[in-house]
């Protein structure tokens, strides 16, 4: 890293008192707290505040951040759970003062570089609206599952500019249009000038998942987004988290989508949020079959049918009634044999 080249790139104009603000929300995560701490501790760059923002956690997690407290590493907590990262993360951006707003969750852990060279880009590009990096996938224990995580996601790369050696620039709109074909952005890989979050508002506290996609579709509209293809973060997967909520995290992610279709660019953006959303109408139909509620299922399935029409959304429709029947049959046999 050209150290030299970072010093003369940054400069405190403004009222930052930090560089970089690290947001993290908290919630139920003494495993790995410490070693996500430690894991920013031992970054070689210092100029930033660490605010940790505590969602109601019913764990250990206070006592776990309350050795590395300082006065740049500070801790709020949420008066009332929120079921989500997105009040927490609006908590610790309204708190924070630094130029860079950097998002980390509380069980990823950081690569060495990663603030120094996000810092040394974002000073380099002040104009770019949001920066992100590649990374690696670990298992709950620790274990590498993705050396790298981006290697198979192409579409984002295909209208790269480059501007430095690892550093890539994608233009607003085809940053927009990338997105809606996969989310090539890791949360804890990204870094966003607080001047966007003044233009375009902060994360959508509605959320209580996908929330960080909204932000990324908001900020692809308008600005150009910078990726530095460096391995500079961990991601860990755990299967009891806020990701892996099937039907909610469903439900928010058409939430985010049907906003799109209000704005879209051009017609074959209508029809990628259309062929989507066709896709998580039938998932939220499949998943309310199979909770047996049945209603919702037939009006989730008739929407996906209505913007794409296929056998799958039907042939769920059609189960519908047959497992109401069904119910129904097996609720007689049994009222039968007990005799009421």
């Amino acid at each position: 890293m050209d150290t030299g080249r970072l010093n003369e790139c940054i400069g405190k104009e403004g009222n930052y008192e930090f560089m970089a603000s690290i947001i993290i929300p908290v919630y139920n995560a003494q495993d790995y707290i410490d070693l996500t701490l430690n894991s920013i501790l031992d970054q070689d760059f210092d100029d930033y505040e660490i605010l940790l923002v505590d969602d109601c956690s019913t764990d250990f997690s206070k006592e776990k951040i309350e050795p590395f407290l300082a006065e740049n590493i500070k801790y709020f907590r949420e008066p009332k759970n929120s079921g989500g990262p997105s009040i927490p993360r609006n908590t610790g951006i309204r708190h924070s003062s630094g130029k860079y707003i950097f998002l980390f969750d509380s069980d990823d852990v950081m690569l060495p570089g990663k603030l120094r060279e996000s810092v040394l880009a974002l000073e380099s590009c002040p104009e770019i609206g949001l920066l992100h990096t590649n990374f690696q996938s670990i298992s709950e224990q620790g274990g590498v599952l993705a050396e790298d995580f981006l290697t198979e996601y192409t579409s984002f790369r295909l209208e790269f500019s480059r501007e430095g050696k690892d550093w890539f620039r994608l233009k607003s709109g085809s940053a927009y249009k990338a997105l809606l074909k996969a989310n090539f952005v890791g949360t804890s890989s990204v870094a966003v000038p607080r001047w966007v979050f003044n233009k375009l508002g902060y994360f959508d506290d509605q959320l209580t998942n996908g929330d960080d996609f909204d932000l990324w579709l908001r900020i692809s509209r308008s600005y150009d987004f910078l990726f530095i293809d460096k391995v500079l973060h961990q991601y860990r997967i755990q299967p009891n988290s806020i990701s892996f909520r099937g039907g909610q995290n469903i439900l928010n992610k058409i939430r985010v989508l049907e906003r799109q279709q209000e704005r879209p660019q051009d017609a074959d953006d209508i029809e990628r949020i259309d062929n989507l959303l066709a896709v998580y109408y039938c998932q939220a139909g499949m998943a309310d079959v199979a909770s047996r509620n049945r209603k919702v299922a037939r009006k989730h399935l008739l929407k996906s049918f209505r913007l794409k029409a296929s056998i799958v959304p039907v042939k769920y429709y059609l189960a519908s009634y047959l497992n109401d029947y069904f119910y129904l049959m097996l609720k007689r046999v049994a009222n039968r044999l007990s005799g009421s």
